[in-house]
């Protein structure tokens, strides 16, 4: 978000923090903000994308097991256009002109590994992938950017569903 956020738009994001369920009267009683100024606010760091609502999940539910990717080499702006849409990536940092740093997770090492194949396969000319695998804790939550199963579509790239099935998870029961 950028810095330019004023007093009451910061115990409006507070609030919100808080529970992000309640309705716009409860936020107006824990802001001292009046109904319509919650409404016009609200309209106005959501039209400029500086607050976005997306759903989150436990890692218990969509897998706990993640890998740290330092990616050297390849078409970075496709890099970067798959891993900023991927629901399997929960970061990504640009370290340098040749390289960048992404956190992933996934249900196992194989789910992982099979996402590491279509970031190499869709990307291209990748000179070196090195990976860290670890866990995450349960209760971590993760956001869900990409509502989308097939989520590569914006690539053109027409045999993408026989590479990537993993974009969407599927909630399961525990």
């Amino acid at each position: 978000m950028e810095q330019n956020l004023n007093q009451d738009d910061r115990r409006l994001v507070a609030s919100l923090i808080e529970n992000a369920r309640p309705n716009i009267s409860a936020i107006s009683k824990i802001t001292g903000l009046s109904p319509t100024s919650i409404r016009n606010r609200l309209k106005r760091l959501m039209s400029k994308e500086q607050l976005v609502f997306k759903p989150l999940f436990s890692a218990a539910v969509l897998g706990n097991n993640a890998a740290l990717l330092r990616i050297k080499g390849g078409r970075r702006d496709v890099l970067l256009k798959i891993l900023v849409n991927c629901n399997r990536v929960l970061g990504v940092m640009l370290v340098n002109d040749n390289e960048l740093i992404a956190m992933v997770y996934g249900r196992d090492k194989k789910e992982i590994a099979s996402l590491v194949s279509v970031i190499k396969y869709l990307s291209g000319e990748i000179d070196e992938i090195e990976i860290h695998y670890g866990k995450i804790p349960n209760d971590f939550m993760i956001p869900l950017r990409n509502n989308s199963p097939n989520c590569y579509s914006y690539l053109n790239h027409a045999d993408i569903h026989n590479y990537c099935g993993n974009c969407l998870p599927s909630l399961r029961r525990r």
